[in-house]
C-alpha cells in the first residue's frame, strides 16, 4: 500500500491536482493552504502501517478516528466522500459529449495533423468507460482547438 501511496504522491494524480488548485486559487487572487500536504504529515503517513490507513473498504481511518466527537458521525462516516470531485467525466459522457466530438472531429483538427483524431474518437465511443487521464487529455485537446479557432491569425 505504501508503494501505491508513494506513486500517487510523487507521480500520479496529486502533482496534477496541486497545479490545478494553485492555478485556480491564484486566478482569483487567493492564496490557498493545503494542511494535509505538510511534509511532516506526509512523512508520518508513509510510516503508518497499512491496516491503520484502510480497513476493508473504509479509507481515511486515522482521520475519521481523530475527529470522533468533534465532527458529527453522519459526516465522519459518510461513504460517498471523494478526494477531488470533478464533473469532467460527466461532461464528456453527457451534455457535452456531442459538442466535444464535433470539436475533436472538426476539419481544422484533422488538417492540423497534431494528433490522431480517429484514436481520440474511439476513446469517446466507450462512453462511460473513459479513464480520468484520457478524459483530461481529450479535454485539453478540445481546449486547444477552441483556443486556436478563436486566436488563429
Amino acid at each position: 500500500m505504501n508503494a501505491v501511496l508513494r506513486r500517487s504522491v510523487e507521480q500520479a494524480r496529486l502533482p496534477h491536482y496541486l497545479r490545478l488548485e494553485d492555478r485556480n486559487s491564484m486566478a482569483h487572487g487567493l492564496e490557498a493552504r493545503l494542511p494535509f500536504m505538510d511534509y511532516r504529515l506526509v512523512s508520518l503517513a508513509f510510516r503508518v502501517p497499512a491496516d491503520q490507513k484502510m480497513q476493508g473498504a473504509w479509507n481515511k481511518v486515522l482521520l475519521r478516528r481523530s475527529v470522533r466527537g468533534r465532527v458529527p458521525d453522519s459526516v465522519r462516516n459518510r461513504v460517498e466522500k471523494m478526494g477531488f470531485p470533478t464533473s469532467l467525466h460527466l461532461w464528456m459522457t453527457g451534455a457535452l459529449a456531442e459538442p466535444l466530438r464535433d470539436i475533436l472531429a472538426s476539419r481544422a483538427a484533422r488538417e492540423r495533423g497534431i494528433y490522431n483524431v480517429e484514436a481520440m474518437l474511439s476513446v469517446l465511443q466507450n462512453d462511460h468507460r473513459i479513464e480520468p487521464e484520457a478524459a483530461l487529455k481529450l479535454f485539453h485537446v478540445a481546449e486547444f482547438e477552441l483556443w486556436h479557432e478563436i486566436h488563429r491569425s
